[in-house]
């Protein structure tokens, strides 16, 4: 981002898991209709010995930073209701209309 360069997901290519936050860092973020950008869940191991209440706590201050992050690159930070839908061992894929909804994509192409 502080270098001004773009980001895209080619034809073909296959954007997932932390791969859509690196997406985001573009100045432009170009993906293509033959290109896949699919979110989960965050994967968290189970705590061992680590009260509940502070693993809850870390999650939270993860999902907000992520957020944070999210609208300093200009991505609704709507973008993470799709994958805190989604468990960690699937993948939600974005149609084009939320991947403009949600700003992850500046364009979509060919």
């Amino acid at each position: 981002r502080e270098k001004g360069m773009s980001s895209a997901v080619l034809a073909g290519a296959f954007c997932a898991s932390s791969c859509p936050y690196i997406l985001a860092g573009g100045e432009e973020r170009i993906v293509s209709r033959r290109g896949i950008v699919g979110l989960h869940q965050h994967y968290y191991e189970q705590p061992k010995y680590l009260p509940v209440i502070f693993a809850v706590e870390n999650i939270q201050l993860g999902q907000g930073r992520t957020m944070e992050y999210l609208i300093e690159m200009g991505v609704d930070p709507s973008l993470m209701v799709y994958s805190l839908k989604t468990s960690p061992e699937q993948i939600y894929a974005l149609v084009e209309d939320e991947l403009i909804e949600t700003r992850i994509a500046t364009e979509v192409v060919d």
